[in-house]
């Protein structure tokens, strides 16, 4: 049997899953677990566990995530293996949700699955896992005794203050900046890659790098309009742009900033030949260029244009200026010197679309690049994944749900589906109108109702206001029954679709502390009700939601602390609240005053004490407390 033993506790972990023991050291009582071969933290064995383990892979997840789900048989895959093959290594996981504690002081934000390697007590980013093998083979190298973590090299860069920033980032064609806070736990982890990863950047000699606190720059957080920390910005000439990858590793870091120090557009002498090269990339569009000098100040435009979009588009500059007058020009319009013109992408064209728009507008980034983002969408694109909180964000949006492919030989029905959403796209300018792969957004089609239909063509509306309104399932969808669904919505004829689980039936007396609410009943217990409404959003599979309810509950039972407000509840999993109830995590109290439903307080902590709940319930809903309480 292999043991793996903590420094300092003297306890052998292979022994933890079989005997289940409890643990006794100075610090304190705790217990310690494993749950195969994964150890459970918790608020008071988390700081012993890393402090006493010489590596320790921490898995930080709330239990409803499905990226946690799918992943934790592979972690506990690996687990099992490093217990027999590398005792040094230990595998452990916290959950985030049971614990928001630790979640906050470790710096973890959100609901999404994140591992943070501690090696000696000190952590780091670790973005590495894929599968169990993988994973294995990564801790046994780090376990090796040559191995040592990342050494950052902070003299490489240069702490910039709130005084000297503009001054300074104007002098340099391309600087990368990190903001940062004191007593920041991912501030931390994010500079040990940042300053690593500038070692391998030396070599780049326009680049510059620096670092800024803004605990002593809140000047530069009202300017910039720095939400929060850290964050990597690039700066050219003290212009800023944003550093886009999410995943900042020291090689994400590292290519990332090779790939944006080169030019944003590519050089042609010929306008042929830029055209060419962007029908080479029929999904994607194109922003052409046509400048004889680089001097004046619509270049200097079209560069700053090209940088913001240099990932979303192609673009293009052309030295030369094309003749107009050749019998081999076919384009609508004359391209001149300083023409900037927008290129759908060409794929996507259906017989209403342009193929080809010359911006005529201002020497605004601002006018510019609403043209842009505005010509690049054909009449009927393609919404995927990628660009759907992008190209796709603006709302009403129609969406067309096909199995789509543009396979040669097989993107006859594509474009067929395609071709008669076109049809209706007169029917109101403020619509935008796409077709999205049914098996890409099964989950949307979920939302909408739709999800067990079997019909080569579904439809659906998202609307301004955040609803999903499914259209009609007809075996022959055709051009009458799109155009009246359009209308429809355009004349506010339509009903949003909410997932419902049905009414119960137990709670129906005025006694039962909180009443649960489902997708059904949402208008009637809430948005129409005459009193106050705290409404908690919560999930299966979470602890925390279980206190929250139990604390509702009691605080229900308590007629006189809160005489005229509605305690309530509702499984947002199987229930779709209005949109503007969607929450960010689990559980979210609402307080919903009566004078205004339309637009409901968060309760801005995770922390559901009664203490805490009720100075939130006082704050907002103050008039319905028992006077004896206030």
């Amino acid at each position: 049997m292999t043991f793996r033993t903590m420094r300092g506790l003297g306890v052998p972990l292979s022994l933890l899953a079989v005997l289940a023991v409890s643990v006794v050291v100075s610090a304190g009582d705790f217990e310690l677990k494993q749950e195969k071969d994964v150890l459970l933290l918790n608020s008071k064995n988390f700081h012993h566990v890393v402090s006493t383990h010489e590596i320790v892979l921490v898995l930080f997840h709330v239990p409803w995530d499905n990226a946690y789900r799918a992943m934790l048989p592979e972690f506990e895959k690996a687990a099992t293996q490093l217990e027999k093959d590398t005792p040094s290594v230990l595998l452990a996981r916290l959950d985030t949700s049971l614990y928001p504690d630790v979640a906050k002081e470790v710096d973890i934000r959100g609901d999404a699955a994140q591992l943070i390697y501690y090696h000696l007590s000190k952590p780091y980013i670790f973005e590495e896992f894929g599968t169990a093998d993988k994973l294995i083979k990564s801790l046994k190298d780090r376990s090796q005794l040559m191995y040592t973590p990342p050494r950052p090299h902070p003299e490489l860069v240069d702490e910039l203050s709130q005084h000297e920033f503009k001054t300074t980032l104007k002098k340099y064609d391309f600087a990368v900046v990190a903001f940062y806070r004191e007593n920041c736990p991912s501030c931390v982890r994010l500079l040990v890659e940042y300053e690593t990863a500038v070692v391998n950047l030396t070599d780049l000699p326009k680049a510059r790098f620096f670092k800024t606190n803004l605990d002593t720059a809140p000047e530069l957080v009202k300017e910039y309009e720095i939400a929060e920390v850290p964050i990597l910005k690039i700066f050219r000439n003290g212009k800023m742009f944003n550093f886009k990858p999410e995943h900042k590793l020291v090689a994400a870091i590292i290519d990332y900033v090779k790939k944006q120090i080169l030019p944003p557009y590519k050089e042609f002498d010929q306008l042929e030949k830029a055209e060419g090269w962007a029908r080479s990339y029929p999904n994607k569009a194109a922003v052409i260029g046509v400048f004889e000098k680089t001097s004046g100040a619509n270049f200097e435009l079209f560069t700053d244009i090209a940088n913001y979009f240099r990932e979303d588009y192609n673009f293009a500059w052309v030295k030369k200026v094309p003749s107009n007058d050749s019998p081999l020009s076919l384009r609508p319009v004359a391209i001149v010197d300083g023409s900037i013109a927008v290129y759908p992408p060409f794929r996507h064209l259906s017989h209403e679309d342009k193929k080809i728009h010359v911006y005529a507008g201002s020497q605004s980034f601002e006018e510019l690049s609403k043209y842009i983002v505005k010509k690049t969408v054909p009449h009927v694109g393609q919404r995927t994944m990628r660009n759907k909180d992008t190209t796709y964000a603006v709302r009403p949006l129609l969406i067309g749900y096909i199995n789509v492919d543009w396979s040669k030989g097989n993107d006859d029905d594509t474009t067929f589906h395609r071709n008669k959403i076109a049809q209706v796209v007169g029917v109101s300018k403020e619509m935008t109108f796409a077709i999205s792969d049914k098996r890409e957004f099964k989950h949307e089609l979920s939302r909408m109702g739709l999800s067990n239909y079997n019909e080569e063509l579904l439809v659906g509306i998202i609307g301004t206001n955040g609803e999903y309104y499914p259209g009609p399932v007809v075996e022959m969808m055709n051009l009458k029954i799109l155009t009246d669904f359009a209308q429809d919505y355009m004349k506010n004829k339509l009903k949003p679709y909410h997932r419902t689980q049905s009414p119960p039936t137990s709670d129906d007396s005025d006694d039962y502390p909180v009443k649960t609410v489902v997708g059904a009943t949402f208008r009637k217990l809430v948005l129409r009700h005459d009193k106050p409404v705290a409404l908690l959003a919560h999930r299966p599979n979470c602890p925390l939601c279980r206190t929250a309810l139990n604390l509702l509950h009691d605080m229900g039972e308590e007629k006189s602390l809160y005489p005229g407000l509605v305690y309530a509840a509702m499984d947002f999993v199987a229930n779709d609240p209005p949109a503007r109830f969607t929450p960010k995590t689990y559980p979210t109290l609402f307080a919903v005053p009566p004078g205004d439903k339309k637009k409901p307080i968060v309760y801005p902590s995770r922390n559901f004490t009664r203490e805490a709940v009720m100075e939130f319930l006082d704050l907002h809903i103050a008039n319905y407390r028992h006077k004896d309480e206030l």
